[in-house]
């Protein structure tokens, strides 16, 4: 009872055919292939920005190792799939209610493939793209907040629908009291390190192991050379919003989009300290996030002018 596996309408056709190893491979091709036709979207409608920022957030979570695990695979290829149709309609004029529709129905997805991974990656990923896209289309105005607001709720109403779905299904189906083996499930991993007493060392642990997994911190030993990074990365934010304060308001979003990953590893500490292998690749989040408010901070049109020779 502790687990669903929603991924076995999947796996299981697929054993009739192929043996693991094979899937693993079909995994691989199939995330392969979505995510070359996403960067090729972005290329291809000039949004480098958001380009740059999908490329360094899957070569910071390594997430080419993704597909050779079937438990956390599926987190992927909701968001890719989720992020192709953002990129596709957010050129249209699409309505808020069928965004809202679009993000409801990710979180159901997400929730049936999937539990705690990297669960709010096929929500942030394709907030990101949007968020960024309409602001090189000048749509984002201080009032698109609300906007923002009804994709998270609605995301969450999905999530969290089906997740009591699964329990009462359960409950009817085994003739059992489920809620209290929830309840049990939840404290255990909402519960800082199990059983200890509130330890603020304890969440900086869990930070602290999730983070330095992430390429390249993964290959540098020496943690002040980690923390020299870091305070570079937040040092250049500050002077950018010095510089050209009309760019303020996005750094800001782009910024508190960022710190999600690490408000997720604060609300269930156990289960990100345990697994840490699998939830740091939520930062891909943090790392986007990060890299389009440096592009978004920057002069679009000098960038892209024509170098002209002196004559």
């Amino acid at each position: 009872m502790r687990y669903w596996h929603g991924s076995m309408i999947v796996v299981r056709p697929l054993l009739v055919f192929f043996n693991l190893h094979k899937i693993y491979q079909i995994m691989a091709i199939v995330c392969g292939i979505l995510c070359i036709c996403i960067l090729l979207q972005l290329v291809h409608k000039k949004y480098y920005g958001l380009g740059i920022a999908w490329v360094i957030g899957w070569i910071m979570t390594a997430s080419w190792n993704v597909p050779w695990c079937l438990e956390y695979v599926w987190t992927y290829l909701i968001m890719m799939i989720a992020t192709m149709i953002t990129i596709h309609k957010a050129d249209k004029e699409m309505s808020q209610r069928k965004w809202n529709l679009l993000f409801l129905v990710t979180g159901m997805l997400t929730c049936f493939f999937d539990f705690l991974t990297t669960e709010i990656i096929t929500l942030f990923v394709p907030v990101i793209v949007l968020i960024g896209i309409r602001y090189y289309q000048k749509k984002w105005t201080k009032n698109s907040w609300k906007q923002l607001l009804q994709w998270i709720i609605f995301w969450g109403i999905g999530y969290v629908a089906m997740w009591l779905t699964k329990w009462v299904l359960a409950s009817l189906i085994l003739q059992v009291n489920a809620w209290d083996y929830v309840k049990e499930k939840m404290f255990f991993r909402m519960n800082p390190m199990s059983k200890k007493r509130f330890d603020i060392s304890m969440f900086l642990g869990v930070w602290k192991r999730n983070f330095n997994v992430l390429i390249p911190f993964s290959w540098i030993q020496d943690s002040y050379i980690k923390g020299a990074i870091v305070v570079a990365m937040l040092a250049t934010a500050i002077i950018l919003c010095k510089k050209d304060r009309k760019h303020i308001g996005i750094l800001c979003l782009f910024f508190g989009i960022a710190l999600i990953p690490y408000i997720r590893y604060a609300v269930l500490p156990q289960h990100s300290f345990s697994h840490f292998i699998f939830t740091y690749r939520s930062q891909i989040i943090t790392i986007m996030a990060y890299v389009m408010g440096i592009c978004c901070s920057m002069d679009r049109e000098s960038l892209t002018k024509p170098i002209r020779k002196k004559r």
